[in-house]
């Protein structure tokens, strides 16, 4: 067995860097070591605190007239992840101040002045979002995108509106011609005949009466009418 000397001092031995040396061939072990530990994956939040987050976005969208994914957008892009239930456990706290800053925003923001020349409950869409100093950035962000999409829904509401006013005129005009014309040829059709007993006769209809005289329906002068008259021989044969 080959003798070997250990030319090193106790702090080599524990940082894990041992030279060995020989008195035959010259031979030389270097060994590193490294023992640092891996970075672990920060807790996400509990579904407790979820449902707490969930609450207070829900709080926030009805208060500025929104949907709830506009809020939660804003949450998740501000503390960088793709899910809510993907928010480490040490931004929940972060997470509910920034909400509770913008819930108070949205309350305290005064009247939008062009919401008061709307007509009607229908198209008022409650307080006006207005971009105020925030604590964060994702509170200023947020508040200018409520006020967006609640301008694009005010947009929308008042086509609607105009195009629903538009097709009801539209089929008003239709009706009430129909209507009317349909009286107007009833009362034309009902003035071009006449009577005789139970019975209704046109315009040229002709009736034999005592004699070689004959009665003869004729439509009068103004054409608005017809009356009976009498004969010597009908002016057509029916």
């Amino acid at each position: 067995m080959n003798e070997q000397n250990f030319h090193s001092d106790v702090g080599q031995v524990a940082a894990g860097s041992i030279v060995n040396n020989t008195h035959g061939p010259t031979q030389s072990n270097v060994i590193t070591i490294h023992g640092a530990a891996q970075q672990e994956t920060p807790a996400p939040i509990t579904e407790f605190q979820r449902k707490a987050i969930a609450a207070k976005v829900d709080q926030v969208a009805k208060l500025g007239g929104v949907e709830k994914i506009d809020v939660y957008r804003i949450v998740l892009t501000e503390f960088g992840v793709n899910r809510i239930r993907e928010l480490p456990k040490a931004d929940y706290r972060p997470a509910m101040d920034m909400l509770g800053g913008l819930e108070k925003n949205v309350d305290e923001a005064p009247t939008d002045p062009e919401s008061s020349e709307e007509v009607g409950p229908v198209n008022a869409p409650g307080s006006a979002i207005h971009i105020h100093p925030a604590p964060c950035q994702g509170c200023v962000g947020l508040t200018g995108e409520l006020g967006l999409v609640e301008r694009q829904a005010r947009a929308a509401r008042l086509w609607a509106g105009a195009m629903a006013s538009a097709l009801f005129a539209g089929v008003l005009v239709v009706a009430t011609a129909f209507y009317t014309g349909n009286i107007e040829a009833k009362g034309r059709f009902a003035q071009q005949v006449c009577h005789f007993g139970s019975g209704v006769y046109s315009v040229g209809s002709v009736l034999p009466i005592a004699g070689s005289k004959t009665r003869e329906c004729l439509p009068d002068v103004a054409g608005n009418g017809a009356h009976w008259e009498t004969v010597g021989t009908p002016s057509s044969k029916r």
